[in-house]
């Protein structure tokens, strides 16, 4: 019976053209599951190398802000990780994102959507064919400490919550906790004054998730 690995995968600071797997992740390859990794752009399309246009998710406003994610079987040899099948959950935010400047002081509160694909029954030894996939989306709201770096943030559904604890603001980057019904993950992206957008993905268990969200005053 073959292993399977789960790899998970998010950005938030995106460049680059897609090419293939390789080429787009060789270098920044995870040994297991890695979080917030620096790995090349979806284009503006929201296309990711090798993943099927029905696996893969574009979410973009008015002003060209936004992520793409996406879910597949990959080859782990790929990514570092040895050879045979592996689950990949990959988030990305699109070229050209730009919320501005994160402030150093103040707070706020921010509303706005989340999107996200959820793969379950997918432990190291089922076939794709036997995945559930879902793809939940729905409000999601977070309360800022720009001059703490604190943040606490949950869905109206209350299925999605992130945490960030830092103690040095948000001068080295918008990141923190994330956890889907109670499945851990990591959110990365960019925060502004007036708007954030994110990118989140996680694994446990038999689950593994990507998604991200776009919130602002």
């Amino acid at each position: 019976m073959l292993r399977r690995l789960t790899l998970m995968i998010a950005a938030a600071t995106l460049g680059g053209c897609v090419g293939t797997f390789a080429d787009d992740f060789g270098s920044d390859a995870p040994t297991g599951n890695r979080f917030g990794a620096a790995v090349a752009a979806p284009t503006t399309s929201g296309s990711f190398a090798g993943i099927a246009n029905a696996d893969r998710t574009v979410v973009r406003d008015a002003t060209g802000n936004g992520y793409a994610f996406a879910y597949a079987e990959v080859d782990g040899s790929d990514f570092g990780s040895g050879s045979g099948p592996a689950n990949l959950a990959i988030a990305g935010l699109l070229p050209g994102t730009d919320v501005g400047i994160t402030p150093m002081t103040g707070s706020a509160l921010m509303t706005g959507t989340y999107n996200m694909v959820v793969v379950d029954n997918a432990t190291t030894a089922t076939d794709p064919a036997t995945w559930t996939v879902t793809r939940p989306t729905g409000t999601m709201s977070a309360e800022i400490d720009f001059s703490t770096g604190r943040l606490t943030g949950q869905s109206g559904d209350g299925a999605l919550t992130l945490t960030a604890q830092g103690d040095r603001g948000f001068a080295n980057g918008f990141a923190g906790d994330a956890a889907y019904n109670g499945t851990p993950g990591r959110f990365a992206g960019v925060l502004g004054n007036n708007d954030a957008v994110a990118t989140v993905t996680g694994q446990g268990g038999s689950r593994f998730y990507a998604g991200g969200f776009s919130i602002g005053r």
